[in-house]
Order: C-alpha cells, then sequence, then structure tokens
C-alpha cells in the first residue's frame, strides 16, 4: 500500500485521489484482534508444535501430530477392539461411517 501511495505521489496523482486511498487503507490494514480470531485454531496448533519440539524434541512433534490425525485416531480405536478389528480382516465388516465421523479431529 505505501508503494502504491509512494508511485501515486511521484506521479503526481495521490491529491486527485486522496479520497479514495484512505479507505482503502483503512481497509487493507490488519486488525490484530479479527486475525487471531480467525486463525486461532491455525495459532493455537503451532504455538503447541513449538512448545513440545523444545521440551521434548523431534520425538514431542512427531507424537504430537499423530494426535491430530483423525485416520489414526480411527485405526487405533479399530485396533483396540478385537472384534471389529478381527471382522475387517475377516472381510465381514468394514471400516464404518460411524468410525469415520467419531474420530479426532485434527
Amino acid at each position: 500500500m505505501e508503494n502504491l501511495i509512494k508511485t501515486a505521489s511521484d506521479e503526481k496523482y495521490y491529491n486527485k485521489a486522496k479520497a479514495e486511498f484512505e479507505p482503502l487503507r483503512k481497509s487493507l490494514s490488519h486488525n490484530i484482534d479479527t486475525d487471531f480470531y480467525e486463525h486461532k485454531n491455525e495459532i493455537s496448533d503451532l504455538l503447541k508444535q513449538e512448545i513440545i519440539g523444545r521440551y521434548y524434541y523431534q520425538v514431542g512433534r512427531i507424537v504430537s501430530s499423530f494426535e491430530a490425525n483423525s485416520v489414526l485416531y480411527i485405526a487405533k480405536k479399530i485396533l483396540e477392539n478385537p472384534n471389529e478389528y478381527a471382522g475387517i480382516l475377516s472381510g465381514e465388516e468394514t471400516v464404518s461411517k460411524k468410525n469415520m465421523t467419531t474420530g479426532k479431529k485434527p
């Protein structure tokens, strides 16, 4: 935005369009509170990964990433249920949609 204003000033267009530049500048400027709210999940995940990495190094990051992986969560639940696991191996059962929707969300 600053480059645009500088270029417009250098080419003597800024004074003619000043009334249009100010609302544009306000609408393009970041609102930190809104940005934090809109991106809080990503920020939280990044902070979690950074903290875990500093305390538990690479192993901690890998283990933590498993917690956020819904496919691994569903696979773990199936392996913990011997009847369902045996049914899938025998071909009698498949992974149900119920299992897919009850998985932990990343």
